[in-house]
């Protein structure tokens, strides 16, 4: 089970949905600290005049099941990997006798590094190939159907991981690698976050939108910072008792999928005026690109599959015309890409920790919740304090703020990476895992400078052209991270850390990029066009 903040696309960033909700670049990055001025744009419209106590009972009501969701993707990932662990050991040690098993050993370790480099990359694709048409189908359908329909594909793909992972003697454990199949039944994770925010875009108003998607983003971190302790707790007494709790609680958030009330037709009925419908939690009108009545009409005269090969044309169009002219700003996204990519190796520290310390998978997960308290600590508290010291103190501009706040926490990630590769003790990890952790932001801050840079009518293509590097980069670097992992366990001593040797590169080509990028705040892209 894949945790659906960790699969890149752009329906997971907030900043990209609070950037597309009306916050330009004269707006501080972290918005829940400051006012917002809508601007009289089609993607700032307010959402329609829904009573006000039925959409806190709806919006709380989804922020229920994203966080259950989360919660359980957080139990899981450690019991199933302790679980893949064993299973890939008595393989490979079948013939020897049990004193002699050593679950820690390079072979083990690196075919479950293969794993899960092929399966990362793997799960990625029903999400690049079904986003758009179930997209489309839930302008029709409805969002809570298509939510339905997703969690059924992800009960699915956990179920037959389990599956897989206990029928030693019928299944290799190969076959879990056959799970992303299930995905194609609507679309995956990424489809699951396109609901929940398209489903919270229909029902918030614009100027509430951006405090919203940081409230769903701090819902994750809290998550994390739960889940982590008690899945350890309970390993200690049984592992397969924490994966049978998560494909439970997976089973009653597909139910709360179910139940969850439709909010296109909350709309619907409350406004009889068209309003943005965002499909993949972006509004559909792209910051000004088509219009609602557009997309009825072809989604009225043509099925989902051929909206969507038309959609791709026109999408690929829109992109060589926007880039045609402002290939400069495709640095800073390949630099965004690395930065995101580069954060990959996150998915990593579990079986990093348990290799290098000896460590139970239930003491690691324990540990690494430190690493979620910083994150939560750095968005709430540490990034709208800088924040606020650079424009008020200082007077920078927003461009100018972004900026340094990219620099720092590129750094910080730098030297984050770099202490945990070197971790030869706990406790320079735990350092290396805080300071890490303040890298968490850097990706947000250069979206938000992305945005600085471009005309409001240019958020979507921009956006979109983000998301499809992001999944294309996940596709090509993913087995070639997890293959370094596999590569440092073969070559033991320090080389246990290339992976984050590998990252801190990553963040360094980015560092570089962003400090000597010239950018001129007063041209921005698209001035020229209009």
């Amino acid at each position: 089970m894949t945790s659906p903040q960790d699969s890149p696309n752009p329906n997971n960033t907030h900043v990209a949905a609070a950037t597309e909700s009306g916050v330009d670049e004269e707006t501080p990055l972290l918005v829940a600290e400051t006012e917002t001025e809508t601007q009289p744009s089609d993607n700032n419209k307010p959402a329609p005049a829904l009573n006000h106590r039925r959409r806190r009972r709806v919006v709380l009501f989804i922020f229920l099941i994203y966080f259950l969701l989360e919660f359980t993707a957080g139990l899981f990932i450690p019991g199933y990997y302790a679980i893949l662990e064993e299973r890939i050991c008595h393989d490979a040690y079948s013939s020897s006798p049990a004193g002699e098993k050593d679950c820690k050993s390079p072979e083990v370790q690196g075919k479950i590094a293969a794993l899960r480099g092929w399966q990362t990359t793997l799960e990625a694709i029903p999400g690049l190939v079904a986003s758009v048409p179930f997209g489309i189908l839930s302008d029709k359908w409805g969002r809570h159907r298509v939510l339905a329909l997703a969690f059924i594909g992800g009960t699915l793909n956990t179920a037959w991981q389990i599956f897989v992972i206990s029928a030693r003697d019928i299944c290799p454990v190969e076959l879990v690698l056959l799970s992303p199949i299930f995905g194609l039944i609507g679309g995956g994770p990424a489809v699951i976050m396109a609901m929940i925010y398209t489903s919270l875009a229909d029902i918030v108003p614009a100027e509430s939108r951006a405090n919203v998607f940081l409230q769903l983003t701090s819902l994750f971190i809290i998550s994390d910072i739960a889940s982590g302790p008690l899945a350890g707790l309970i390993m200690t007494k049984s592992i397969w008792a924490v994966v049978w709790l998560s494909l439970g609680l997976l089973c009653l958030d597909m139910f709360l999928a179910f139940c969850c009330p439709d909010t296109l037709s909350l709309v619907e009925k409350t406004s009889s005026q068209p309003q943005p419908i965002s499909n993949g939690g972006h509004s559909a009108t792209n910051g000004g690109d088509t219009t609602l009545e557009d997309d009825h009409h072809q989604t009225a005269s043509s099925s989902p599959v051929r909206e969507s090969l038309h959609r791709a044309r026109k999408s690929l169009a829109e992109a060589w015309s926007f880039l045609s002219g402002h290939w400069h700003l495709l640095v800073l996204m390949l630099c965004f890409v690395f930065v995101v990519l580069s954060r990959l190796v996150q998915d990593m520290l579990l079986q990093y920790t348990t290799k290098r310390y000896n460590w139970s998978w239930g003491r690691a997960s324990v540990l690494l919740t430190v690493r979620s308290v910083t994150m939560l600590v750095t968005l709430i508290v540490i990034l709208p304090a800088l924040s606020r010291f650079l424009t008020t103190r200082l007077r920078m501009s927003a461009v100018r703020k972004d900026l340094w706040i990219a620099r720092a926490t590129g750094i910080a990630g730098i030297v984050g990476a770099l202490l945990i590769a070197l971790a030869a003790k706990a406790p320079v990890l735990i350092i290396g895992l805080v300071v890490f952790a303040f890298n968490g932001g850097m990706a947000a801050v250069i979206r938000s400078l992305l945005s600085s840079l471009v005309e409001p009518h240019h958020f979507g293509t921009l956006n979109s052209l983000i998301g499809v590097l992001e999944m294309v980069g996940l596709m090509v670097a993913a087995p070639s991270l997890f293959q370094s992992l596999k590569l440092g366990l073969e070559m033991g001593g320090a080389w246990i850390g290339l992976p984050f040797f590998i990252a801190a590169g990553m963040i360094s080509v980015s560092t570089f990029i962003i400090w000597f990028f010239p950018v001129r705040e007063k041209d921005k892209v698209g001035e020229a066009d209009d």
